[in-house]
């Protein structure tokens, strides 16, 4: 745009054969100048930019020219902006007072500095940053909020196949915190819409057994011969062990045939043994006991040792030698067999390490079966089984009217609850044994407290 403008003028220039250029607000450039110059100075009109060859320097300045042209328009249209405007409204005057300029009093200058230590202050603490540990504390505290709310939560139970449903028009504004999890748990705990947490204790099986045992068929009103028989043939079993029982025990504690009781004459003898002189029976006894030894036990002689040899003690020495080299080669060979036999040694080692994992898991299952299907000792007691209530052939009456009860309910209830290992079976108490709680005092005597005297002195 620039070079056309400029051609345009000098073609204006050229026909009206004016001497000199009309003034313009934007100073032309130094190359725009020398162009001017050269056209006025020169008789011949010569080629302008446009139409001179490529190979010729006034083409390659052809691009400069326009741009200069460009930068000085813009200049002039923002001075044009500016030349327009009030003093007031470009520029702003500083109204605040210089404190360096005025004189405070003291207590100004007092409150001042509190002010700036105050400003101060609350800029330190902002900047200040939690500590590790606080930082820890707080992240505990969180997860273990977030962890009370989801455990406390009911656990949603979805259909095996089934999608989840999203739905498009939903608040997404829902609060998804832990404290809206804490309000909604204490919401349905207080309305009674949600169960309180069961214990751990609650879904433990103690024992297998029935709580109810159903008596047998011949305990029956009216029962049948054989099962009648069977039943009360099982009660006197039992009842012929609990004798046996009683007489083993009472056979233990009895004394030996020809045993007496010690008696307080016996204990006294025996005591006063040794006192009185009888040294009379003491001699005779002893010429007793030399009549009775045999003479043929004085007549003997000591039997002599027969004494080894040199060549003996060698060839002993040799044959222990022997012997121990012998042994081992026979170690040396047994080793060499053994590597022979790695793959049977392994299968062997293999089998007998799966068989004590089997042995382990069926003892566990019949420890664990022991526990639930039989009675534990939960107290000092020992449970005892409660007796069978049976009938005599001749008490059996015709009918469920004439029948009279026999047993107790309760007591049936609670041998149950021990037998389940759900009540201790209480016993005996443990005596234990009180210690003496004054002390007793001991007079004692030193050989240096028996030589002091009145007369004594210290040396």
């Amino acid at each position: 745009v620039g070079d056309a403008q400029v051609d345009r003028r000098m073609r204006s220039m050229r026909h009206n054969g004016r001497s000199r250029v009309k003034e313009r607000e934007v100073s032309p450039s130094p190359i725009m100048e020398s162009s001017l110059i050269s056209t006025m100075g020169a008789e011949t009109p010569k080629l302008n930019a446009r139409k001179c060859p490529r190979r010729k320097k006034r083409y390659w300045r052809k691009a400069t020219r326009g741009e200069e042209f460009l930068t000085d328009e813009q200049i002039n249209q923002e001075n044009d902006v500016l030349r327009g405007r009030i003093d007031s409204e470009l520029f702003t005057i500083d109204r605040t007072p210089q404190l360096s300029s005025m004189r405070l009093t003291r207590k100004q200058i007092a409150a001042l500095n509190k002010r700036n230590l105050l400003e101060r202050a609350d800029d330190e603490e902002k900047e200040i940053k939690p500590s590790k540990s606080i930082l820890k504390e707080m992240f505990r505290k969180k997860k273990k909020v977030i962890a009370t709310a989801l455990r406390r939560r009911d656990p949603v139970v979805m259909a095996s196949g089934s999608k989840v449903a999203y739905d498009l028009w939903a608040d997404e504004s829902k609060e998804t915190s832990t404290e809206h999890a804490l309000i909604e748990d204490h919401y349905l705990r207080s309305t009674k819409r949600k169960k309180p947490l069961e214990p751990r204790t609650l879904k433990h099986i103690p024992s297998l057994l029935p709580p109810v045992e159903v008596a047998e068929a011949g305990a029956s009103y009216n029962p049948s011969i054989s099962t009648y028989q069977k039943y009360v043939d099982d009660i006197a079993k039992d009842e012929v062990k609990v004798e046996e029982d009683e007489g083993k025990l009472q056979k233990a504690l009895s004394l030996a045939p020809g045993e007496t009781y010690v008696s307080q004459s016996d204990i006294i003898a025996e005591e006063s043994e040794g006192l009185f002189n009888e040294t009379a029976t003491a001699d005779a006894e002893l010429t007793m006991d030399h009549s009775d030894l045999p003479s043929n036990e004085e007549n003997k002689k000591p039997i002599a040792k027969k004494e080894k040899t040199s060549k003996m003690r060698r060839l002993e020495m040799l044959e222990k030698r022997k012997k121990f080299i012998e042994k081992a080669e026979r170690e040396a060979k047994r080793s060499e067999q053994l590597v022979f036999k790695v793959k049977k040694l392994n299968k062997e080692i293999s089998k007998s390490l799966l068989d004590i994992e089997n042995k382990t898991k069926l003892r566990r299952k019949r420890k664990s079966a022991k526990r639930l299907l039989g009675t534990q000792r939960l107290g000092r007691g020992k449970f005892t089984p409660e007796e069978r209530p049976f009938l005599l052939s001749e008490e059996l009456p015709g009918s469920l009217r004439q029948l009279k009860p026999q047993g107790d309910v309760i007591a049936d209830r609670l041998k149950s609850l021990q037998k389940r290992n759900m009540i201790a079976i209480p016993g005996e108490e443990r005596v234990r044994s009180k210690l003496k709680k004054k002390l007793r005092v001991k007079i004692s005597e030193r050989r240096s407290y028996k030589e002091v005297t009145i007369g004594s002195r210290v040396i």
